[in-house]
């Protein structure tokens, strides 16, 4: 494909990046055609000397602020995190005992019972049934995928209607949307409803498959897309949320850390808190509003390096990319520079699936005060998120004869099914068998058990986290376990939703 082709801002680094067939979108010095990265690689770096980095030479940094680099090179954390981390295999059968002892009294201490609340839409059974007394759940004929995937969308927009939070004026946040199937049904559920808006958040690039269905109705000015990391969102200055009269925020299994990512999100930039003004010049790109929707120092340390303050010029264009469906092209830059949360938008409530506990670390975890109060470290909370993978990956059926888990480093072998109902106490096991280490004496129905208490204890510490933000909030079996083991949904209302619960 001819180069000259390619669209290229005029403010972008004009190294052309084959792979990929387009222009690198990293923004350069003033005065110069490249970025400081692609400078080095042709030659023309400036002043300061910049240098293949020593732990991974396919990125560079400068010469002089080399041993800060290293520092904060990714590869030294991946490095950090692995030294670190401790796989179950590696842990004796002493250890792994007195890990299981402690979830199970820090289980009964502090973990309340999750109710098991299922709900149906009239949205969903509408566009699937035939007939308003056909049930749903035998609708699907032999689609089991489908049928699995609407009987969960059912429910959590069931969950929503029962909240009180399908009202007019309401702006809906789907964190992770992917195809944006959650909003979708909202929408349809919604259809009666005035002046409500979709805001649907992915870091990825995805099909997406159910816009198509907005652009025929004709309502696709109510749905815009923001591709950029939950992370670096700064939600309050979006300006879908700052129309709106309420604010919802939502998502159907948000992997693990970006779970408490998004509960951070939707409580630090959409409370009070002290306007930041944004230079001009500080995210670049030529569309104001880039600069308006992101503060990338809200979550994250800042730094006040040099090398800090011109890479944080130089991710803003590239991982912030913002579109509807139909690409729109703003020109005209404000009067003056937008403010980050001058006003305050209220959040009516979150609603977020939970899924893949095992994928959550220390430094994203939104609960770590409450498992600094119970006596977690960062150590003891690695190894939990590993244990709660027994939740999922221990599962089999009666009909099963032997399977291996090959999902992650902590695989295990599966019991025989006569062996799937035998029930012991783990102090028992530790002496029973010396040829085998504990984690292989425990049945597949008490893997199970260790795995969901230490994902409760996980989803416990971000329900200590939102209420000390002052929000009502509670976990939920929404759906039966055999449409999916990650069956729990979290839930925060604000002080002011009187909705029994």
């Amino acid at each position: 494909m001819d180069v000259t082709t390619q669209p290229r801002s005029d403010e972008s680094c004009t190294f052309y990046l084959i792979k990929k067939r387009r222009f690198c979108r990293f923004k350069p010095k003033h005065g110069q055609l490249y970025c400081p990265e692609h400078a080095c690689m042709m030659g023309a770096s400036g002043d300061r000397k910049r240098i293949p980095c020593p732990l991974n030479p396919t990125h560079n940094c400068y010469e002089d602020e080399l041993e800060k680099h290293i520092k904060k090179c990714n590869v030294t954390k991946i490095r950090k995190a692995f030294e670190q981390s401790i796989c179950v295999k590696d842990l004796t059968s002493s250890q792994l005992a007195e890990m299981i002892e402690r979830v199970n009294i820090l289980y009964g201490t502090y973990v309340e019972d999750v109710a098991k609340v299922v709900y149906e839409h009239d949205c969903v059974r509408t566009e699937i049934c035939d007939s308003q007394n056909e049930d749903l759940t035998s609708a699907f004929g032999p689609q089991a995928a489908l049928k699995k995937e609407l009987l969960q969308q059912a429910s959590l927009v069931g969950q929503l209607d029962r909240l009180s939070l399908l009202t007019d004026g309401n702006c809906f946040v789907e964190l992770g949307a992917g195809k944006g199937k959650l909003s979708h049904w909202i929408q349809k559920a919604t259809k009666t409803c005035q002046h409500n808006s979709f805001i649907l958040v992915e870091r990825s690039s995805v099909r997406y498959k159910m816009d198509s269905f907005h652009k025929q109705g004709g309502d696709e000015s109510c749905f815009q897309r923001i591709k950029i990391d939950i992370e670096d969102l700064n939600l309050g200055c979006v300006p879908g949320v700052k129309d709106a009269n309420n604010v919802i925020v939502v998502g159907k299994h948000l992997c693990g850390g970006a779970t408490d990512m998004g509960l951070r999100c939707a409580t630090h930039t959409l409370v009070s808190q002290p306007a930041t003004q944004v230079k001009a010049n500080t995210l670049g790109g030529s569309s104001y509003l880039e600069n308006a929707l992101f503060d990338l120092t809200s979550n994250r340390e800042s730094s006040t390096s040099t090398e800090s303050k011109e890479l944080q010029e130089l991710t803003g264009p590239s991982r912030t990319e913002m579109t509807t469906n139909v690409v729109k092209e703003v020109h005209e830059p404000p009067a003056k520079a937008p403010k980050l949360c001058e006003s305050k938008r209220p959040l009516q409530g979150i609603m977020i699936a939970l899924c893949c506990h095992h994928q959550c670390t220390w430094d994203t975890y939104s609960g770590q005060e409450f498992m600094q109060t119970i006596g977690i470290s960062p150590e003891n909370f690695d190894l939990l998120t590993r244990l709660s993978s027994w939740a999922t990956c221990a599962k089999t059926t009666a009909k099963s004869i032997r399977e291996t888990t090959v999902n992650n480093s902590d695989a295990i072998m599966m019991d025989d099914p006569k062996d799937v109902s035998e029930d012991h106490n783990t102090k028992d096991l530790i002496n029973s068998d010396y040829n085998k280490p504990l984690r292989e004496q425990l049945s597949v129905r008490q893997r199970e058990e260790i795995g969901r208490k230490c994902k409760r204890l996980i989803d416990t510490g971000r329900l200590h986290f939102l209420k000390s933000k002052g929000l009502r909030c509670f976990l939920r079996e929404y759906i039966d376990e055999s449409i999916t083991p990650e069956n729990v949904v979290l839930i925060a209302l604000s002080s002011s939703n009187k909705t029994y619960i």
